[in-house]
């Protein structure tokens, strides 16, 4: 099977009332990433053939900046089993292999998507992705001589054991099979929705066979309320705190530095206690990040230091370039080997709009500077302590702009 043998399809047309939130569910963000990011994320590692999403008309308007993402519309949300109905009658054409993913189950990983593949192999019409737990919301797998034999949802009960096995609510199917099966699912329950759990039993009683890989319940957590979010973002941020380690970065408090979905940090880096990484960070090797600095949509070179309250965004960083004390850089391009004094503040915006400020390599600028954007600080320029710059400094040049000194004496 090649790479380009799969269709994702992500069901994501819920509003999740429990969210008690005007936004939709899978909108909500971990790792300030919507949940809907984390999966299209997950699944383009695969390289899929396409990627489906099947959304609620709500839903469509704010989806449309996904690139390369099929939309597909259940007016009506008549639940799981009818929105995949509604996916295979819009897909006349599709890969051999069909992963049908909920929006609202982040988490999953690649890896256990490809065991999933792997299980189906030539023996099994479809796959199901089960966990461990002792919470009894979630529905249970019944497992028969090595055999997944049916789904129980949650409150039709049989879960009193200590310990069973959940449904993660992930299903690898062959395209043929899945696009029968679906077919036969009926609304036979008081909520009036078409379950796509019960695939499991329709597939049995076509004498098919149905196996079922194990998670770590950690990555299969579903989300449906914000305690289950908080608790999603905490597995998330343990989980790239141990990437980031095992990758050679130094993380000298673990528990206080926060990352993104997209952060990249190099070798041989060492994180500060308190640090947060928003959207679009990209730290080269070698770099210093120190205590209670803020990075977002920022480059940042190797060897670089920013020290102690140091807030960068927008902004490109040369490499063994310091920024060490109290100083925001916003929409600032910095050369290599500058020195960025304490306190130093890029005023980028004027009120309507944000403008850029380049600084040169080798430049050094005084503690308690105010430099007003647009502003060109060329190669080799020093800026006073003190001054506030609106003009551009020529290269190798000394800028000074501050009121000369006056003493009188008081006695």
């Amino acid at each position: 099977m090649t790479n380009k043998s799969y269709t994702f399809v992500v069901l994501a047309a819920g509003h999740g009332k429990r969210m008690n939130s005007s936004l939709p569910k899978v909108l909500h963000k971990i790792g300030n990433f919507s949940m809907l990011e984390h999966v299209i994320d997950n699944a383009r590692q695969m390289n899929p053939e396409k990627i489906v999403i099947v959304v609620d008309l709500p839903l469509t308007q704010r989806l449309k900046c996904f690139e390369g993402i099929k939309l597909i519309t259940q007016e009506s949300t008549l639940g799981t089993g009818d929105a995949v109905k509604i996916a295979m009658r819009n897909l006349k054409e599709l890969s051999d292999i069909v992963v049908v993913q909920y929006g609202d189950t982040p988490l999953i990983k690649s890896s256990t998507i490809t065991k999933m593949i792997s299980c189906l192999g030539e023996s099994n019409a479809l796959v199901c992705l089960g966990f461990k737990t002792n919470n009894k919301g979630y529905g249970r797998l019944i497992i028969e001589n090595d055999s997944l034999r049916e789904i129980i949802e949650a409150q039709n009960g049989r879960n009193n054991d200590e310990e069973f096995l959940a449904n993660a609510g992930i299903m690898v199917a062959r395209e043929k099979n899945l696009r029968e099966l679906v077919e036969k699912i009926e609304c036979n329950n008081q909520a009036y929705e078409y379950y796509l759990t019960d695939i499991v039993a329709i597939a049995v009683k076509s004498n098919l066979n149905v196996g079922y890989v194990i998670a770590d319940e950690e990555e299969a957590t579903g989300i449906n309320n914000r305690n289950d979010l908080a608790t999603a973002e905490f597995y998330f941020q343990e989980e790239k705190r141990k990437f980031f380690t095992n990758s050679g970065v130094t993380l000298v408090a673990p528990e206080t530095v926060f990352f993104s979905l997209d952060t990249q940090i190099g070798m041989d880096s060492i994180i500060y206690p308190y640090v947060f990484f928003g959207p679009g960070v990209k730290i080269g090797s070698g770099a210093r990040v120190g205590p209670f600095a803020k990075c977002e949509n920022t480059t940042i070179g190797n060897g670089v230091t920013l020290g102690n309250f140091v807030e960068t965004k927008a902004s490109d960083i040369g490499i063994n370039t310091k920024i060490k004390h109290l100083s925001y850089i916003g929409n600032t391009q910095v050369g290599q080997g500058s020195n960025i004094g304490a306190g130093t503040v890029i005023c980028n915006y004027d009120g309507k709009k944000k403008h850029k400020t380049n600084i040169g390599s080798n430049c050094f600028v005084g503690a308690n500077s105010s430099l007003i954007a647009p502003l060109n600080v060329h190669d080799y320029s020093l800026i006073a302590a003190g001054s506030v710059v609106v003009k551009d400094v020529p290269k190798g040049s000394l800028a000074i702009a501050r009121e000369r000194q006056i003493t009188k004496k008081i006695k």
